[in-house]
């Protein structure tokens, strides 16, 4: 269950959630180590990432590309991976069905947006789009 309070932060469940725990956060930021290695970033990327806000530069942007990877909610062509961007909504949500109305709204609305190639600023856009999304059906303060 840690993986999934992980995808809170960077995909469709956090558009059900609304909210996250300091335990969620201390999840990601383990897993979020092997990918500050890769980008070669520091723990302050962590921290910007993790914000409700739109990143301030590419290390932010490509952590969080890095992370939906290894959870398979990004693809390796730079796809939102719908089936389980869903699938980890409904295992967080417990199935909740008004939470999952809005899960399958906010999907099919981000999925069909139009992404740059760069898997790093399709990251950002994702993001961006799940919170604007969130917000229209009245979800408010994700991280």
């Amino acid at each position: 269950m840690k993986l999934i309070s992980f995808i809170v932060l960077c995909t469709l469940a956090a558009a059900v959630k609304g909210a996250i725990s300091k335990e969620a956060v201390e999840t990601v930021r383990t897993l979020s180590n092997e990918c500050l290695k890769e980008i070669g970033a520091t723990d302050a990327v962590f921290d910007e990432m993790i914000k409700n806000l739109p990143a301030t530069n590419m290390e932010v942007k490509c952590l969080r590309a890095c992370l939906m990877k290894k959870v398979n909610v990004l693809s390796p062509d730079g796809k939102l991976n719908k089936e389980n961007a869903l699938k980890m909504a409904e295992m967080h949500t417990e199935g909740d069905a008004e939470k999952m109305k809005i899960a399958h709204a906010v999907a099919d609305a981000c999925e069909a947006i139009s992404i740059p190639d760069d898997h790093c600023e399709a990251a950002e856009a994702y993001k961006m789009c799940i919170l604007s999304e969130a917000k229209k059906h009245g979800v408010n303060g994700l991280i």
